[in-house]
């Protein structure tokens, strides 16, 4: 097991711009396997699923193939030493390594075959420069050319950029999401909608087939925050992506959906494929009507 890099962060006061230095904590055994009891992930019969040649904890704790021999590099003031931490500080930073250990093994194990097991992607990362490869406009499929045009969205304070970048498809879709934008600010504390230039790949659960679903609508109550998966889907698309939409729609039944991210109340939704056809388009607005609004509708009618 390789060293991990680790920036110290005890609470303790420090000046701005003071040096620091690096130092090794050495992670006893009894230490460890306290840490390993407070994390639910390392029980036996959970790390095996994930780590099949491991024959016991014993190895898992003890050989130098995993946790062996295990130190862990520390970012500390000058003047502060490893000596100078507490037991239960120590046992801190064996738990937030435990942590990141975690996640690089879900990582991994997820390149092989999708799990429900998903990492989160902060915010930030996905509202960089808006940049769309033109190279990646024309679809192949039926020989069908799609006409992208620059949407000016800066009286949009819902959509991250000024422009939208989209085909007339997505066009239409951005435009029943504005339909519904005051009506989601009732019911949720904030309201993005986020195209999806990518930043954020999806892998079907027990496949290995992935996608980047073309907008992510992000939406926070008091109580969770939402991920919302928005694709919209030409007629000569459909059949061929259908895979895609019954994934999709399988995020928000499955009870082992899981989100690897530092806020706990994470939700994943799928919402069926926006199409232009009458009846299509009407299961997606009931599906988005009964996801996220509960089944209410516009109190003014929509047409199509």
């Amino acid at each position: 097991m390789l060293p991990v890099e680790q920036q110290y962060l005890s609470g303790r006061t420090t000046t701005a711009g003071s040096k620091r230095h690096e130092e090794q904590l050495g992670v006893s055994k009894t230490l460890l396997q306290k840490a390993i009891q407070r994390n639910t992930f390392y029980r036996f019969n959970n790390l095996k699923s994930y780590m099949p040649s491991i024959s016991s904890m014993k190895q898992f704790i003890e050989s130098k193939r995993f946790l062996g021999n295990l130190k862990i590099n520390l970012s500390l003031p000058q003047g502060m030493d490893v000596q100078d931490l507490s037991s239960k500080e120590k046992l801190v930073l064996v738990e937030r390594f435990l942590a990141y250990a975690e996640k690089n093994i879900r990582s991994n194990f997820m390149k092989e075959r999708g799990t429900p097991v998903f990492e989160g992607v902060a915010f930030s990362k996905l509202i960089d420069d808006y940049v769309v490869e033109m190279n990646k406009i024309n679809q192949k499929v039926s020989n069908v050319t799609q006409v992208v045009k620059t949407r000016n969205m800066r009286d949009h304070d819902w959509y991250i950029y000024d422009q939208a970048i989209v085909n007339g498809l997505e066009s239409e879709m951005i435009d029943f999401v504005n339909d519904y934008v005051e009506r989601l600010r009732t019911k949720y504390e904030e309201v993005y909608l986020i195209r999806n230039e990518r930043k954020v790949k999806i892998v079907e659960i027990d496949g290995v087939r992935g996608f980047m679903p073309d907008f992510l609508l992000y939406l926070k109550d008091a109580d969770f925050t939402y991920q919302v998966f928005l694709e919209p889907k030409g007629d000569n698309l459909r059949e061929h992506d259908q895979w895609k939409e019954d994934f999709l729609l399988s995020l928000s039944t499955r009870p082992d959906v899981e989100v690897l991210s530092e806020n706990k109340n994470i939700r994943l939704i799928g919402i069926k494929f926006y199409s232009s056809d009458r009846e299509l388009k009407q299961a997606f607005r009931e599906d988005f009507q009964e996801k996220l609004l509960n089944g209410i509708e516009l109190e003014r009618t929509i047409i199509f």
